[in-house]
């Protein structure tokens, strides 16, 4: 369970923190890997700091075969060239990874209609409809399986961050409802709950304060989100299969 050989990922958020750990990891084990993201001079710098792997970049119109689909940059990282055509890539797609996220630091009801629909957009919707654009096209290749990256706002309280939490709730409820709409196809469909991972995301945060009620002391890593989403693309019979790495912060919060 050490290799991606000949496995084709696509992530999305993947041109830095947790996305780009995940696309590097993908890469090293093997598989050819699409980042996916808004901006194209990000997504190059992205695939440049990738050490040790052969690099191809493209350009889609489209991410979907909708007319209404948003244009994104993407560049494929990994052993082999990508594919032809942008159907083609859709095609031979074995994994997905829905990890773009945007965050949130306002109450509720100072946060503009803008960008609460930038956040459900980002955070929801784009996953929802790769799972549903992609993931039919997944039903002919063999193992396939779909990661969903959320967060544990989505099961424990906070302030400032409503939006946020129900988007990553939501893709909890995703990941359960298609772990039985597509498991009957063997299509896998699973979720990474991570608590405070060193990314920019926090960089802004008290780090005493954020590891004030995490047992092991300590914000997690990039590569051990990283670690955990490669179990998941490898793991077979992991279905449903929601791993929370948040170094005990849920059950200390619990038992607080």
């Amino acid at each position: 369970m050490n290799s991606l050989r000949g496995k084709t990922a696509v992530i999305t958020g993947g041109s830095r923190g947790i996305g780009l750990a995940i696309a590097q990891h993908f890469a090293r084990l093997g598989a050819s890997t699409i980042l996916v993201g808004r901006d194209n001079v990000t997504l190059r710098a992205a695939v440049e700091s990738v050490q040790k792997q052969p690099v191809y970049t493209i350009q889609t119109p489209s991410a979907t075969d909708s007319p209404s689909a948003p244009s994104l940059a993407t560049s494929n990282i990994g052993p082999s060239p990508p594919s032809s055509t942008p159907a083609q890539q859709k095609q031979s797609i074995d994994i997905l990874v829905n990890c773009a996220g945007v965050s949130q630091g306002s109450l509720l009801k100072s946060t503009s209609l803008e960008d609460i629909d930038k956040i459900l957009d980002t955070n929801l919707k784009s996953a929802v409809l790769g799972c549903k654009y992609i993931g039919a096209h997944m039903m002919r290749r063999s193992g396939p399986s779909i990661i969903n990256v959320s967060s544990v706002m989505a099961m424990r309280g906070g302030v400032g961050a409503a939006v946020y939490a129900a988007t990553k709730a939501g893709l909890l409820g995703l990941t359960s409802s298609l772990s039985v709409e597509l498991g009957q196809f063997g299509i896998r469909v699973n979720a990474l709950v991570p608590g405070y991972i060193d990314t920019s995301m926090i960089q802004n945060f008290s780090r005493d304060a954020l590891t004030r009620h995490i047992p092991l002391k300590r914000t997690g890593l990039v590569s051990e989100v990283a670690d955990a989403a490669a179990f998941l693309a490898q793991n077979t019979y992991a279905n449903n299969c929601v791993l929370t790495l948040d170094g005990g912060l849920t059950a200390s919060m619990l038992s607080g």
